[in-house]
């Protein structure tokens, strides 16, 4: 199990701002963030009914092809 990041924060008055989520986001890194990401995937997939094994990643391949345009004529 990996460890767990505890932090903290007081807040007074009017609403804080983001800088404690993002830190703490951060402190987690790449791989967990994507592990809490898919956790609520699948969640709400099973709150719409759909099997965790039915759901997977979208791939969209996509070609570009340049086009044949005529070299203008520097005279």
């Amino acid at each position: 199990m990996a460890e767990r990041v505890v932090m903290s924060r007081l807040v007074r008055g009017r609403a804080p701002g983001r800088e404690f989520d993002v830190a703490f986001w951060q402190a987690l890194g790449p791989t967990r963030i994507f592990e809490a990401a898919w956790d609520l995937v699948v969640t709400a997939a099973a709150v719409r009914g759909v099997d965790e094994d039915q759901l997977r990643l979208q791939r969209s391949v996509t070609r570009f092809k340049r086009g044949r345009r005529p070299i203008p004529d520097r005279r």
